[in-house]
């Protein structure tokens, strides 16, 4: 199929879907237009459109029990997943297929710590925008889907099962679920109930400032 080209511009006109759904939430959403949805129909085989979350009429909070006060749009639970370079390739050493970084869709990919290390950042900087790990990603069956063929396998839920499973840290709630990855949220937009512009750049520097005591505090 052709390449599909979708404006991230925020002035571009988009007309408004009334009505779309993420787990418990729904509300309207912004159409990206009659090309993007003829694209995903024919590629998917059903009718399809494309939405983008609505930053200046709508709110979807996250779970307050993590992060009370802050807001994600249309990511599973909340609006940033960080992981480590490393912790992919301590996981590709146990695969006798080595997966891409793109079967787990974090935003932020860091090199130079060592694997897992991010599961204990509690609170750091990337340039001089703040974050805090607020809880381990648990990860659903997605991860097992080839993004090319769209074809489902085991792995790599199999081998995290492992060793990044809730029975390896001793977590009675939490025995049959994986972990891979830590959710995080930006502290400069808490309490900001519609978009606040800030950037970071691809090789900035990473600061920690403050580690949980142990895995079972990060995962809260």
């Amino acid at each position: 199929m052709e390449i599909l080209r979708v404006p991230l511009s925020s002035v571009v006109q988009r007309s408004k879907v009334p009505e779309a759904s993420v787990w418990e939430w729904t509300g309207s959403a912004l159409d990206e237009g009659r090309e993007a949805s003829e694209w995903l129909t024919r590629y998917l085989g059903k009718a399809a459109r494309l939405v983008r979350f609505d930053l200046d009429n709508e709110v979807r909070a996250v779970d307050a029990r993590y992060a009370p006060g802050y807001f994600t749009a249309f990511s599973d639970g909340f609006p940033i997943l960080v992981i480590s370079q490393s912790s992919l390739e301590t996981l590709n050493e146990k695969l006798s297929v080595p997966l891409p970084i793109g079967r787990f869709r974090p935003n932020i990919l860091v090199q130079g710590c060592e694997p897992f290390g991010e599961d204990l950042w509690e609170t750091f900087t990337i340039s001089d925008v703040k974050f805090h790990g607020v809880k381990l990603c648990s990860r659903c069956k997605v991860p097992t889907i080839d993004t090319e063929t769209a074809e489902e396998g085991f792995e790599p839920l199999r081998t995290l099962g492992t060793f990044r499973a809730g029975k390896s840290f001793s977590l009675s709630k939490a025995t049959g679920s994986v972990f891979f990855g830590q959710n995080v949220v930006c502290e400069e937009t808490r309490d900001a109930l519609h978009h606040k512009s800030l950037s970071i750049c691809v090789g900035a520097n990473i600061k920690v400032l403050n580690k949980y005591p142990s895995i079972t505090e990060s995962m809260v």
